[in-house]
């Protein structure tokens, strides 16, 4: 089992933190193709999962685009990921990274997460 961790994704690739969308569409159909399976931490308990191959899909941050590209990609699919939220800065922007590439970028707002979570979307902090 090999834990992945993206953090923004949108429709092209544009910086060292930012994943576009079709390169993780081909990831993935390259998983299903290997038989590969994308395992939620909620497969795990009590399994053996973690010793097969197989990954993981970890998000750091929140950012609104793991709403708008991400969730859509999870729910066409039927997978889960982990999102690990800033919780303070749910609903506002990054304010963390000075001048760096996400700098500024809007974050998740409690509706999404919600929506998310009821989808089997899990969160941490």
């Amino acid at each position: 089992m090999r834990i992945l961790n993206y953090h923004s994704i949108k429709e092209k690739r544009r910086a060292r933190y930012v994943t576009a969308r079709h390169d993780l569409e081909d990831f993935l159909d390259d998983c299903e193709r290997r038989g590969e399976p994308i395992v939620s931490p909620s497969d795990l308990d009590g399994s053996d999962l973690w010793r097969r191959p197989g990954f993981m899909l970890t998000f750091d941050d929140g950012y609104r685009d793991n709403y708008s590209s991400l969730f859509p990609i999870l729910q066409a699919r039927r997978h889960s990921a982990v999102i690990f939220l800033v919780v303070g800065q749910v609903g506002g922007r990054n304010t963390w990274d000075h001048g760096g590439e996400l700098a500024g970028e809007p974050l998740l707002d409690w509706e999404q997460i919600e929506e998310m979570s009821a989808a089997g979307v899990l969160f941490g902090s």
